[in-house]
């Protein structure tokens, strides 16, 4: 544990395996993904991960910590930093790649896309191909196809290890967070966020809305970056974040 610099969270319905294996970065699995673990409440609230999470890290005896999420981990940061900021390490800071402080007045998945989603068939590569495109920028997909179709294999092969069942819980998780009550209350020269300018799921809207609510953060939009930063862009993951 004593090479351990950084923590890293995962987004909606991605194991911690997904994240970019870099030395002294461990990744964390949210629960009912991955090697996560069970959850027995019928529902349960992102703060309640965060609490998880954040119990844990105080468990590792260290001093000071870089903490990043994605995405929906990024979420899970922004409660980290402000609702049990005292239990971590005083020497931490934090890291939120594109994400969000609320989905319900900014929609980024609609009944549309749900409805979509449910129709996707396991075994299916066609199916998550069409699903999961658009999280990746059209650069991406120009440039490293073989990519993005190795990860709709691997999605549609279940290789996340989540049921139908717990994405859509890990979903009604996400509705019910609202920024406003975090992230006002982060001190912001412990936060840099990172958005991408090409996200065409938490994109610049998104990446505005952070701003606002913590305007004293560093905040970089990347251009030509989507939604997938840990395949498009996994430098990012490096102890020295490239912004």
């Amino acid at each position: 544990m004593s090479d351990i610099w950084g923590i890293a969270i995962p987004g909606l319905a991605m194991a911690a395996s997904e994240l970019p294996s870099v030395p002294g970065l461990l990744r964390l699995d949210n629960p009912e993904t991955g090697d996560g673990p069970p959850w027995e409440a019928v529902a349960y609230k992102l703060e309640d991960v965060a609490e998880m999470h954040a119990k844990h890290i105080s468990t590792l005896g260290k001093t000071d910590l870089v903490i990043m999420g994605m995405s929906m981990g990024g979420m899970i940061v922004s409660i980290m930093a402000s609702r049990f900021r005292s239990i971590l390490p005083a020497n931490t800071s934090f890291r939120v790649l594109v994400s969000s402080p609320n989905l319900s007045s900014n929609q980024a998945i609609t009944a549309a896309m749900l409805a979509e989603w449910k129709t996707a068939q396991l075994g299916n590569v066609g199916d998550f191909k069409r699903i999961l495109g658009p999280f990746f920028s059209e650069q991406f997909r120009l440039v490293s196809d073989n990519k993005a179709q190795d990860y709709y294999s691997y999605r549609a092969l279940g290789g996340n290890k989540q049921s139908p069942k717990a994405l859509y819980r890990q979903i009604g998780a996400i509705f019910s967070y609202n920024g406003q009550n975090y992230w006002p209350n982060i001190d912001p020269t412990e936060m840099t966020v990172i958005g991408g300018a090409d996200d065409y799921i938490l994109g610049p809207t998104h990446n505005l809305d952070l701003k606002e609510l913590l305007p004293g953060a560093n905040h970089h939009e990347i251009s030509g970056l989507g939604h997938m930063v840990n395949l498009e862009m996994p430098e990012l993951f490096q102890k020295e974040l490239s912004v």
